[in-house]
């Protein structure tokens, strides 16, 4: 088999010292790898001078090169995602990008496994499922809970989040996509594009503690779900039609089949679902107009907007 050669792309934001630890990991991982790699670091605003130490000769002596993409402000995880896949995307050179946090928890020593479900299965994108998390109890139940509200309103399974093997076939496609700016797996998953999952434990951060909070979380699955605005206004209409009509019958059956008697009780709880069910449903179709009326907007599409928010470039080869 021909060698071949990957982009890696990794957001950073300030933690800086993780991302040392992680680019030693992957460095050694191509050390006995026969494929080849180039590290692609989408530095999102920090505010933290970066350390002279990143891409010394030595810390890159396996990887074909480092390229540091600074970007001119902070823009979230997703947008420097979505910047990061532009920029290689337009690259012609690699077979494949494989995306990973640089906070040290996805692990760089299961990239072996993923490469060898991209050797199996080259057309499809492989994801990296969470069999294992590190986090603690609360934020596992919350994670629990946000998947299967996730499937309910989407109609999909998730069990992964950005780390994942993308084929370039499929990095050109993805970046014409505009929902591509608020999540990378969900923006997949919508693209119907065929992916496979291998499984990876979670580590625990590195050093220091994760700078999104309970809000960042809720807002994070937020904008996963809202790539699937449209199926999930039918099922929210579907859902409040189906509560509404369960919850007059069943007062209607408590009416006729008890000897509950309470003047007026019956049509005075009946008329408030009603204007609640209608006031939902007046307030969906709305959104559903708004939702379609943006169809006919220019949309911004990461492949052709990226490039103003990239400040400059910085480049490290073995020999620098």
């Amino acid at each position: 088999m021909a060698s071949r050669h990957f982009a890696i792309l990794l957001p950073v934001l300030d933690d800086w010292t993780s991302f040392e630890f992680v680019l030693a990991e992957i460095n050694s991982v191509f050390g006995s790898n026969s494929d080849t790699a180039s590290v692609f670091c989408v530095n999102d605003g920090s505010t933290t001078a970066r350390p002279k130490t990143i891409g010394v000769a030595s810390a890159i002596s396996n990887l074909r090169s480092l390229e540091i993409i600074n970007l001119v402000c902070n823009l979230g995880h997703q947008r420097a995602l979505a910047i990061g896949l532009a920029e290689i995307a337009r690259r012609d050179e690699f077979t494949a990008v494989i995306v990973l946090d640089a906070d040290g928890e996805d692990d760089p020593n299961h990239l072996d496994r993923i490469i060898a479900a991209h050797t199996d299965s080259p057309e499809k994108v492989i994801f990296a499922r969470r069999s294992q998390r590190s986090e603690g109890l609360v934020f596992r139940m919350f994670y629990v809970v946000y998947k299967l509200c996730f499937q309910i309103l989407t109609g999909f399974r998730i069990s992964f989040g950005n780390f994942c093997l993308i084929p370039m076939e499929s990095a050109r496609r993805l970046v014409f996509k505009a929902n591509l700016w608020n999540s990378l797996p969900a923006t997949i998953l919508q693209s119907k594009l065929p992916y496979t999952t291998v499984d990876s434990h979670r580590r625990p951060r590195i050093c220091g503690q994760s700078k999104m909070g309970f809000v960042g979380l809720l807002l994070h699955g937020f904008h996963a779900i809202s790539v699937f605005s449209e199926p999930v206004i039918v099922r929210l209409v579907l859902l409040i039609i189906s509560t509404s009509s369960f919850l007059v019958l069943g007062i209607v059956a408590i009416r006729y089949t008890t000897d509950i008697l309470v003047p007026g009780w019956t049509s005075s709880m009946i008329a408030i679902l009603v204007v609640i069910s209608l006031q939902a449903l007046f307030l969906i179709m709305n959104t559903t107009l708004v939702v379609l009326q943006n169809r006919c907007l220019k949309q911004m599409i990461p492949a052709v907007e990226f490039k103003p928010f990239i400040r400059d470039i910085v480049t490290f080869g073995p020999s620098s």
